[in-house]
């Protein structure tokens, strides 16, 4: 059966390879790679390497603009046996190929292995320097969002990843401001090295979303934090804070 690694390299390069990632791309017959030309992929192994770029701009184009990228994967497949496919971020994390296949792992047409990459989720809630499971975190494709009319939850902070721009801005605005206040704080944010915030694209507000996102580049998700709890469950709240006499009130947290 063909065997096909996926590797992800995370947002800084070779820098953030695994250990583990630097294994799966040298036992393998060959490497395919869809990163940035200035990485030379010949540096992390002697397999032969080929890049994917020229596909992956030229299916831009197509309705199904990662069909060539999924051949051309499938074919080397066949050809070597076993390849490695590097991918910049993490494989798991809006890299629709890996999901192509994974389902045709699934139904036993090819071995999967996908090696996890540091992805832009983790530096940008590292750049904004909170923990997502502090207050909760709900991550969502923008085109869900519109397309089945789900309002986001304002009690957990929310990235919206795949926002577009300044073409989409009226029909997300005007979706989020069901569930939050014009005022609301948003944040485009870009993934980066800093700890401090200082990767971040710029901050603005829900009621004026027009100009926050005219900013907007690829992997820039849309941060809204978490505003006070309307509401709580104040028997949880109890058995959170058994050694409270009273519990806090929602606007303490």
């Amino acid at each position: 059966m063909n065997r096909i690694r996926v590797v992800g390299l995370g947002v800084q390069g070779i820098e953030q390879l695994t250990l583990a990632g630097l294994r799966q791309l040298r036992e393998a017959e060959a490497v395919l790679h869809l990163v940035d030309p200035a990485v030379d992929v010949r540096e992390l192994t002697d397999r032969p390497t080929e890049s994917l770029h020229a596909l992956h701009l030229a299916g831009a184009h197509d309705h199904d603009p990662f069909g060539r990228l999924l051949a051309r994967i499938l074919d080397r497949a066949r050809s070597d046996g076993d390849i490695a496919v590097l991918l910049p971020g993490d494989p798991r994390l809006g890299v629709t190929v890996v999901q192509q296949l994974q389902r045709l792992a699934d139904a036993g047409e090819l071995s999967l292995h996908v090696e996890p990459g540091v992805s832009t989720f983790a530096t940008t809630a590292n750049n904004l320097g909170i923990d997502p499971l502090e207050r909760g975190t709900l991550v969502v494709d923008a085109n869900r969002l519109l397309l089945f009319q789900q309002l986001p939850n304002p009690a957990f902070n929310t990235f919206v990843y795949h926002v577009g721009g300044a073409d989409r801005a009226e029909l997300l605005q005007r979706l989020l401001l069901r569930a939050y206040d014009a005022e609301h704080p948003a944040c485009l944010v870009e993934p980066g090295h800093a700890a401090d915030g200082t990767a971040a694209v710029g901050w603005g507000r829900v009621g004026s979303l027009g100009e926050l996102l005219a900013n907007v580049f690829f992997a820039s998700p849309l941060y809204l934090p978490a505003a006070v709890p309307r509401r709580v469950d104040r028997a949880v709240l109890a058995l959170l804070t058994p050694f409270e006499p009273e519990p806090a009130e929602p606007a303490t947290w």
